[in-house]
């Protein structure tokens, strides 16, 4: 995540010179606790790093996320967060392994089709989001990489049609080896076979919404759980333990896609309160190592 420059550089030099007051912190108006979505990624590396990379064949992991409302608990960047929390673990999975990776920038310019009802939560039209993709690749591809793994960590229907659509897409005009990661429950359930070029499947813990008396799906229990455990300074762990677990069934989810405010008001669906940390972490390593197996795999082969 993001930007500005100018302002902060102005108001650094008031403070400077004692002309405004210091507030004391809040949550709302916290000190920065170091939360960086370019550490670890090529953003921080020299032009002369990624040249050599690419010489030698690294693999470079991708996110597809957005800025999107996240309750009255977490920040709007969750998505961000976690896609690129996914890019520099499988990273560092692969690089125990022998296998050189590169973490591309965190990518947060997507669709949010049910929460931009929400102030904070952007929204971009499908073809400008399938463009910029495109544009990325097109980049990679000019400096010499040629695979190409992207993550993405934002639900919206919309969305991941527009991401394996520019996928598709890029792979026929640009001749690389981009692929679109999904766990393989998710295939299946798309009927897919797994065997498709722009898809890469993995092994992961299955998500079973119909076992669910009540969803849990945005900014709940386990969302929450990972911020906690990797991203606290985002969290306001007060408000969530304060937080009522929505009643959203699985026949009302229709509606909730439609106008995510109307259902939930709040902006969560599911049980934030009830969040485990531990528990979050455990299960997303898993889904990291598998992830990692399946990028292994694909290069071998």
């Amino acid at each position: 995540m993001h930007r500005k420059q100018s302002k902060y550089f102005l108001i650094l030099v008031i403070v400077s010179l004692g002309i405004m007051s210091k507030p004391a912190p809040t949550q709302q108006n916290k000190p920065n606790q170091g939360d960086s979505i370019f550490a670890g990624t090529m953003v921080d590396m020299t032009w002369q790093e990624v040249e050599k990379a690419a010489q030698e064949g690294a693999v470079i992991l991708t996110s597809t996320a957005v800025i999107e409302q996240h309750g009255p608990h977490m920040s709007c960047g969750i998505d961000t967060y976690l896609g690129y929390l996914y890019c520099t673990h499988v990273r560092k999975e692969l690089e125990s392994r022998g296998v050189k990776a590169l973490v591309a920038p965190p990518f947060f310019w997507g669709i949010n089709s049910a929460s931009h009802v929400f102030p904070g939560s952007f929204t971009v039209r499908p073809e400008t989001m399938k463009a910029l993709l495109h544009d990325i690749f097109t980049s990679l591809k000019s400096w010499g990489f040629t695979d190409i793994i992207n993550i993405n960590a934002h639900g919206d229907g919309a969305h991941i049609r527009t991401v394996i659509g520019a996928i598709i897409e890029s792979r026929k005009s640009l001749g690389i080896n981009v692929r679109y990661a999904m766990p393989d429950w998710q295939a299946k359930r798309s009927g897919l076979s797994g065997n498709e070029g722009f898809i890469l499947t993995y092994k992961a813990p299955e998500f079973d919404m119909a076992a669910m008396k009540y969803m849990d799906l945005h900014a709940g229990a386990y969302e929450t759980g990972l911020v906690a455990a990797y991203f606290p300074s985002q969290l306001n762990e007060k408000v969530a333990k304060e937080q009522i677990a929505t009643k959203v069934t699985m026949q009302e989810l229709g509606e909730w896609v439609k106008d995510m405010r109307r259902v939930t008001p709040l902006g969560y669906l599911g049980d934030p309160a009830n969040f485990d940390a531990e528990q979050a972490r455990k299960d997303f390593e898993e889904e990291c190592r598998g992830l990692a197996d399946a990028v292994e795999n694909i290069l071998k082969k």
